[in-house]
């Protein structure tokens, strides 16, 4: 399974919120926080921790989130999109004298609620689904055996406030 942190700052929560607040208003996420949202974190990280995806590989995300309903100062959204990244790599076997040669691709959909907390300002759930087909392989995933197309999904729901919950992404280091 793949597991890994979104660091997320305040203005790109509040990218993910409607403007008006009112049942039915919708608002299309900001491409700046889709791309890096895509590129750092849709990654095959099953077997292992290939590169991220490179620039230009986002072909297609949209993700919208509209407002299904309120519970007191709770506003219950509801997310909705779709992915395409598109990226073709070469490289060298780590461990044989072999050249590789992929088209890596992820089409999935999203899919998801949220609510957000209109007098404190913040996310109070945050619980997205990412599901599709992934095909191809990266130097450091060991998929050269197992290029699919084959399905892959990533879970997004927010950090509790254990230490082991508040680690940084992966690609920090990066």
């Amino acid at each position: 399974w793949n597991f890994d942190h979104v660091w997320l700052l305040p203005e790109d929560v509040k990218d993910l919120v409607p403007e008006s607040l009112a049942v039915g208003a919708e608002r299309q996420v900001d491409r700046r926080l889709l791309e890096r949202i895509a590129r750092f974190h849709l990654r095959d990280i099953v077997r292992g921790e290939p590169q991220v995806w490179g620039p230009g590989s986002v072909r297609r995300f949209d993700l919208v989130a509209r407002v299904t309903g309120r519970d007191g100062n709770l506003v219950n959204l509801e997310i909705t999109g779709d992915v395409l990244l598109r990226e073709h790599v070469a490289f060298r076997d780590s461990h044989k004298p072999i050249d590789w040669e992929f088209d890596n691709e992820l089409d999935a959909a999203i899919g998801g609620e949220a609510s957000w907390n209109e007098v404190k300002g913040h996310l109070e759930r945050f619980d997205i689904v990412v599901a599709g087909q992934r095909t191809g392989a990266h130097r450091y995933n060991v998929r050269t055996r197992d290029p699919g197309p084959a399905p892959i999904g990533f879970a997004f729901e927010l950090a509790g406030d254990e230490p082991w919950e508040r680690t940084p992404p992966h690609v920090l280091r990066a």
